[in-house]
Parts: C-alpha cells; structure tokens; sequence
C-alpha cells in the first residue's frame, strides 16, 4: 500500500509539476527506470482508463498554466522595469 501511494505522489508530481524522471529517482532513491516504468505504464493505461485519461489531462494543463503564469510574471517584471526606465527619461 505504501508503495501505491508514492507511485502515485511519483507521477502527480512528474505530470503536474514537470519533474523529471532523474530528480524523481534521485529524490526517493529509485532507479531511473523503475519511475520511467511507471510513468511510462500510467500513460498506456490512460489511452484506455477514461478517468486516468482526464485526470492526466487535468495534470498536464495544471502544469501548461503553471509555466504560462511563471513566463507572464517574467513579461510583466520586464514591463515594469522598462516603464520606470522610461519614466526616468
């Protein structure tokens, strides 16, 4: 049971978070292609689990906004610095 837990913490923070699979086996001490596997084996059951489908969509979006939000963030600094230079001027 405790390895079905971590498996799945595994994978929420591989396809939510966009870990990578080395951080991942690094982290809980793993081998690279035991969380490969895994993640590998969650994404052939969602092409047929429709709630494993949804729910690996739901991550991946999470993780598309997530980076939008973080490059958005990034654009708006640059605004901000470049209208305060300008205002110098």
């Amino acid at each position: 049971m405790v390895e079905e837990e971590l498996k799945k913490e595994i994978l929420r923070q591989r396809f939510e978070q966009g870990r990578t699979l080395k951080s991942l086996a690094e982290e809980y001490g793993l081998s690279y292609n035991t969380v490969a596997g895994w993640s590998r084996q969650y994404k052939k059951e969602a092409a047929t689990n429709k709630e494993k489908a949804e729910r690996l969509a739901l991550m991946e979006d999470r993780l598309k906004l997530q980076r939008e939000n973080e490059e958005l963030k990034k654009e708006v600094d640059f605004l901000k610095k470049a209208a305060a230079f300008f205002a110098k001027g």
